[in-house]
C-alpha cells in the first residue's frame, strides 16, 4: 500500500540534460523528493548487469531505509540500481526510465521517452513530444529579460534569435553549414529590417563560433557560449520575435517551441544529407562526403558515415534518429525549416507532456491524477508571464 505521499527517489545522471528532465518531472508530481547522487565505479561494464549496486559506491550514494515508492532514473548507468532498489525494497516499487532504457522494456513500469529514440508501442512506454524542462523563475527572468533589453537597446527590431548547437551523430557543422547558417540568418534579419541576437552553445565547435563572430553582417549582438558574461540564452528567446535553431539541438528546440514564436529549424545538411531526406544511407549520401576531396574530407565525415550505417543497419538501440521530432514539431505547426513561410494565423497551444506525463505516473500509484490537461492551465510550460510579456 503506498503511503498518502509517495516517497519519491531521483537517481541523477551523469549528464547535466537528463537531470533537468528528471528534476523538472519530480517537481511537477508535487510530492517532494529526494536526489540520490549516483557514485559510479570507473570502467565499470554497467550494460551487462541486471538487477546490482556492483557497478557503484554504495556507501557514498546514500542508500538505505525508508525505500521509496517512486524511482525515477535515466542513463543505462542507472538501470541495474533502479531494478536492485525494487527487488530489496520488500514493497511495491514503481520504476520510472527516461529516454530510452539499454534492458529490455518489460523491466519499468513507465518509460518516458521521445521520437527520436523510436521506441515500441507498449503499454508501459510513452512518448512526449519533446524532452522536460523546469519552467523559468519569473523574478530572475523579469532581471534578465530587463537587463539585456537595455543592452541591447541600439540595436534594430525586430529581433530574431539564433541558437546554434553542433555536431550530432549524422550531421556535422562543416564549413559550408556555417556558411549558409550566415547568409540565411544574414537575409532573414535583412529582409524585416531587424537584428539577430546570436547564442552559441557547449557543443558549439570553435570555427563555428569563430566564423559567427566575424562573418555576420546583419545587425546582431553575439555571444559566446562559456566567457564571463551572464548567459543571455532565455533573454534572447523571451525578447525575440522569433527563433532560429540548429536542428541538431532537440533541447533548444523544445525551448524556442515553448515560446510559442515561430520556429524556423536550420538544416545542417543538404542533398543527400540534409536533415529532410528520408534515407538514412545512399550511394548518393557516400558520394557527397567523398566529393569534398581528401584535401577537405573531415574526421567528422567518417563518423558520419559510420553512424548513418548504423542507423541503416544496426540496433535502433545504437542511434537517434532527430528527423522525427523535426516531423513532429513540423506537423504540430510549431516550427519550420529556414527558408519557409511559417504559418499563417496559427494558434499555437503550450506543450502538456509534462502534465500528461505525471498523470501516469500518479495512475500507476493509484493517486487522484490533474485536471483534463487537454482544457486546463498547463503544467509544463517553460513559459511565465514575465517570461513572455504576458498578464
Amino acid at each position: 500500500q503506498v503511503s498518502e505521499t509517495p516517497l519519491v527517489w531521483v537517481l541523477k545522471s551523469q549528464r547535466a540534460g537528463e537531470n533537468t528532465q528528471l528534476n523538472a518531472l519530480a517537481s511537477a508530481l508535487g510530492w517532494g523528493y529526494q536526489v540520490k547522487q549516483i557514485h559510479y565505479r570507473p570502467g565499470f561494464p554497467y550494460f551487462l548487469l541486471s538487477s546490482s549496486l556492483r557497478g557503484i559506491d554504495v556507501e557514498q550514494s546514500g542508500f538505505s531505509e525508508p525505500w521509496p515508492d517512486l524511482v525515477i532514473s535515466a542513463s543505462a548507468k542507472n538501470e541495474p540500481v533502479s531494478r536492485w532498489i525494487r527487488d530489496h525494497a520488500g514493497k511495491p516499487v514503481r520504476l520510472v526510465h527516461l529516454g530510452r532504457p539499454w534492458a529490455s522494456l518489460k523491466h519499468f513500469d513507465l518509460i518516458v521517452s521521445t521520437p527520436q529514440y523510436r521506441l515500441p508501442d507498449r503499454d508501459n512506454v510513452y512518448t512526449n513530444t519533446v524532452p522536460m524542462h523546469f519552467p523559468v523563475d519569473s523574478d530572475k527572468a523579469s532581471k534578465d529579460i530587463h537587463h539585456w533589453g537595455v543592452r541591447l537597446n541600439h540595436l534594430p527590431k525586430p529581433y530574431i534569435a539564433l541558437m546554434v548547437g553542433g555536431n550530432s551523430g549524422p550531421y556535422t557543422f562543416d564549413q559550408r553549414a556555417i556558411q549558409r547558417l550566415v547568409q540565411e540568418a544574414d537575409q532573414m534579419a535583412k529582409s524585416v529590417g531587424g537584428s539577430l541576437l546570436v547564442s552559441t552553445s557547449a557543443r558549439t565547435p570553435q570555427q563555428v563560433a569563430n566564423y559567427l563572430g566575424t562573418h555576420l553582417s546583419a545587425p546582431h549582438y553575439f555571444h559566446r557560449w562559456g566567457v564571463a558574461d551572464a548567459n543571455p540564452y532565455y533573454a534572447f528567446l523571451a525578447l525575440a520575435e522569433s527563433i532560429v535553431v540548429t536542428g541538431d539541438s532537440i533541447s533548444m528546440l523544445s525551448e524556442a517551441c515553448a515560446t510559442l514564436k515561430p520556429v524556423y529549424i536550420f538544416d545542417l545538411g543538404e542533398r543527400s544529407v540534409s536533415m529532410r531526406t528520408q534515407q538514412y544511407f545512399s550511394k548518393e549520401c557516400l558520394q557527397y562526403y567523398l566529393g569534398q576531396g581528401f584535401a577537405h574530407f573531415e574526421l567528422d565525415y567518417l563518423r558520419n558515415i559510420i553512424y548513418r550505417l548504423a542507423m541503416w543497419k544496426g540496433p535502433k538501440r545504437l542511434t537517434r534518429d532527430l528527423r522525427l521530432v523535426h516531423a513532429a514539431l513540423i506537423a504540430q505547426k510549431r516550427a519550420v525549416w529556414l527558408g519557409d513561410e511559417f504559418f499563417e494565423n496559427q494558434q499555437r497551444q503550450p506543450f502538456q507532456d509534462v502534465s500528461r506525463t505525471v498523470n501516469h505516473i500518479k495512475r500507476l500509484l493509484n493517486k487522484p491524477v490533474l485536471p483534463d490537461v487537454s482544457t486546463s492551465t498547463p503544467q509544463d510550460s517553460l513559459l511565465t508571464p514575465a517570461f513572455t510579456g504576458s498578464e
